[in-house]
């Protein structure tokens, strides 16, 4: 069972390497889970979780990543621009 949970978390570490996931290893509280930052996401997980926790941490967040993906793109802002500055006339002096 080891080894086919070690070849499910190489193929996903591959999957999320191909989509410009980041994965992260660090000393957490809990098993992990996943995030976006500047359009870019990331899948922290505890250094010390077990292979078929790594497993299940990825394979849920590539599902929530991919469903985010699939969703329409948020209605840009209604408000209009900011209206700029009217262009300075240049006129002739008076005598």
């Amino acid at each position: 069972m080891a080894l086919k949970e070690r070849e499910a978390l190489d193929r996903l570490v591959a999957r999320c390497n191909e989509k410009g996931i980041r994965i992260a290893y660090d000393d957490l509280q809990t098993e992990g889970g996943f995030c976006r930052l500047r359009d870019k996401y990331i899948i922290v997980i505890n250094r010390r979780a077990a292979t078929g926790t790594r497993v299940r941490i990825i394979t849920d967040a590539l599902t929530q990543i991919e469903t985010d993906a699939s969703r329409p793109a948020p209605v840009a802002d209604a408000t209009p621009a900011r209206a700029e500055a009217p262009a300075l006339v240049k006129t002739e002096a008076r005598p």
